[in-house]
């Protein structure tokens, strides 16, 4: 994954795109889907995102990594 929105892979002639759509599309798509998912967790209802104490204890083990 390159750029977080463009998979390529390498054939051994070297590094070809996998997707077909273009990148700013694929890009507008996950940041519309983020805010998406960012009001169904505000609303209570179910969503994919992780929780704000997931999140922390995601930050808090990186720091501890990191320290």
């Amino acid at each position: 994954i390159w750029n977080w929105y463009r998979l390529q892979r390498d054939d051994g002639s070297g590094w070809h795109d996998l997707a077909s759509e273009d990148q700013a599309a694929l890009a507008s798509g996950a940041y519309a889907a983020q805010l998406d998912q960012l009001d169904r967790m505000m609303r209570g209802h179910e969503h994919t995102l992780a929780t704000f104490r997931e999140a922390l204890q995601v930050q808090e083990g990186v720091e501890q990594l990191l320290g």
